[in-house]
């Protein structure tokens, strides 16, 4: 339910957007999220889910938090740098930092969600995404209906964050630690476990800022070829594919320490079932949402966003289309994680990206959005074939250590 919250606030926010701004707005909201979120999620290293399936406690909770800082402070060194690059004199620049720090504020945030999650505590972890989607929800949009300024909406949004943070994720954190007798929260600065840590973790954070990247890359094509407000269309048009992207985060979320345990113990057919039901949940999400946007696409755009987003109704087909691939994609990537198959997903990632900007670059000149959809589409059918392929590889060796004879 906190993920859900969440991102129905997430949506809700282009929404409030696209009714109190311009098109045009939205896609300042959109290009400051592909500069800066694809630096903060590589700089993140995924050490939630590390923290989550790290059955074995093979690291303390003072070098995840210690790792965590470090890279963070790097990381909006970098969007600070950036936004300096890319700055045009109209927003834009302002836009990219404020999400930046917004990004970083969460990173913390999202580190202790794993630590409720590898301590099935996954109540807090709701509780905190309950709070943190309506305030910065309500913050982003006051600021923007109240000062006309994009800016000003994202402050607020961050200190909304931060309050957060402070008030309830933190002491929850220090309270369970102090109940089960554990570590205090504080982070570690010993250089060994840290460098462990960033090279297990660094393959997984490539994959996650790959995975920004490419879903970014159109937008970032589009930008160059019809402006930002086309961007700020195609972006409101994607936010409804992002509903099914949320449901299968909240499955693999709550899944994800059952399915590290399960291949670590060596249950195939535990895991195989598990991630099935993964499978088979992520093709009805995505069918659902294929059906409901080929039949009442364009109703639905314009009661929620306008007259000037339902004329491309015939785009979001090929958008809901490309997502029902990415649930299935996604789906197979817990099984992954779960199984430590870290290094193989940035190969994966990166034969996207070349799909998503070989067919963006031919595409959207000549079809415009569409075009950006078609790339996404390519993209996503390339990394659920390879994905399919890993997992039948992992389903077979674990079935293989069963039978007498073969060591484990």
């Amino acid at each position: 339910m906190g993920m859900l919250t969440y991102a129905a606030c997430q949506w809700g926010m282009v929404a409030a957007m696209a009714r109190l701004g311009s098109p045009h707005l939205v896609g300042q909201f959109a290009l400051g999220l592909a500069v800066s979120g694809p630096i903060m999620l590589l700089a993140n290293l995924e050490l939630r889910f590390i923290a989550t399936t790290d059955a074995r406690r093979e690291f303390r909770v003072r070098d995840y938090v210690g790792l965590r800082i470090v890279t963070t402070l790097v990381a909006v060194a970098a969007i600070f740098a950036l936004a300096a690059v890319m700055s045009d004199g109209q927003g834009t620049a302002q836009a990219i930092v404020g999400l930046g720090l917004f990004k970083a504020v969460e990173s913390q945030s999202d580190l202790l969600y794993g630590l409720f999650q590898q301590r099935s505590r996954n109540d807090y972890m709701g509780r905190s995404l309950m709070l943190r989607g309506p305030l910065s929800l309500a913050a982003l949009a006051g600021g923007v209906a109240l000062t006309g300024r994009l800016t000003w909406g994202i402050g607020a949004m961050t200190v909304g964050g931060l309050g957060v943070l402070l008030l309830h994720d933190y002491p929850q954190a220090v309270g369970l630690l102090r109940s089960r007798k554990e570590e205090a929260l504080r982070p570690g600065w010993d250089a060994r476990p840290l460098w462990r840590l960033a090279v297990l973790a660094a393959p997984l954070g490539a994959v996650t800022m790959l995975f920004s990247l490419n879903t970014n890359l159109p937008s970032l094509l589009l930008q160059k070829n019809s402006g930002v407000a086309a961007v700020g269309i195609f972006a409101t048009l994607v936010s409804l594919m992002t509903a099914g992207h949320v449901l299968m985060n909240v499955l693999g979320h709550s899944l994800s320490a059952d399915l590290a345990a399960r291949f670590a113990a060596g249950d195939a057919r535990g895991f195989r079932s598990t991630v099935h039901r993964l499978a088979l949940a992520a093709g009805f999400v995505g069918g659902a949402g294929f059906l409901i946007g080929t039949a009442w696409g364009a109703p639905i755009l314009r009661l929620l966003f306008g007259a000037e987003y339902a004329r491309e109704a015939p785009t979001l087909r090929w958008i809901m289309l490309a997502g029902a691939s990415a649930y299935l994609a996604s789906a197979l990537s817990y099984a992954l994680i779960a199984s430590r198959q870290l290094r193989v997903q940035p190969l994966i990632l990166l034969s996207g990206i070349a799909v998503t900007f070989g067919l963006g670059w031919i595409l959207i000149p000549r079809l415009g959005l569409a075009g950006g959809a078609l790339a996404m589409l390519g993209s996503a059918l390339v990394q659920l074939v390879a994905n399919a392929a890993v997992v039948g590889q992992v389903f077979r060796r674990l079935s293989a250590a069963k039978r007498p004879g073969v060591a484990a």
